[in-house]
């Protein structure tokens, strides 16, 4: 209402054939944004999904195909935390000279299959409620010889009451092995 209300205030007119009004979910580059938040589309993972006759999961096996699986999936890594260290593997084969023996193509499908799972999840990306009592907050990082980043995610549940972690996630501050999973009430 606030929206339509200052363009009418402007004098600005919308092309009825160009707005999208009062849509459950809208498509954007790639994406569905609900009242939720941003959802991936199921058909844009079908795209890079490589499956055998069996029915497994095929990791890319070539330096092409690692190129575009990965060219891909940097569009979507917003949805993957740590990307960085996920996709080691398949980044080393990139450098001149890799060799692509058994260990390789082992830890290339762990890396493939560990990245499919986090686009094939129902996470959701949308603002964090800081009206829940109950919110844990993550920071998750990651870096590289040229660059630092970080994101402050919120752990929510569907009911928006009482979010949980994925199990097994140390809890406000709890001993583990790695920091960068941890979470901390704020």
């Amino acid at each position: 209402g606030k929206i339509l209300a200052r363009i009418a205030f402007s004098s600005m007119q919308l092309k009825a054939s160009k707005c999208y009004l009062l849509h459950e979910k809208l498509e954007v580059l790639g994406f569905f944004v609900t009242p939720d938040g941003i959802v991936l589309q199921e058909s844009k993972i079908a795209d890079i999904t490589k499956r055998g006759a069996d029915g497994r999961l095929v990791a890319p096996s070539t330096v092409e195909e690692i190129r575009t699986f990965l060219g891909a999936v940097q569009f979507l890594r917003r949805f993957v935390p740590r990307i960085g260290l996920i996709a080691a593997p398949m980044t080393a084969m990139l450098k001149k000279n890799a060799i692509f023996d058994d260990k390789a193509k082992e830890a290339i499908q762990q890396s493939y299959e560990c990245i499919l799972s986090f686009l094939t999840s129902d996470a959701v990306m949308a603002a964090p409620d800081l009206e829940d009592p109950m919110a844990e907050y993550v920071i998750c990082t990651d870096a590289c010889d040229v660059a630092a980043g970080g994101v402050l995610l919120q752990w929510q549940h569907p009911s928006r009451r009482g979010p949980r972690p994925p199990e097994g996630t140390p809890l406000r501050g709890g001993k583990g092995t790695d920091p960068l999973v941890h979470s901390w009430r704020l």
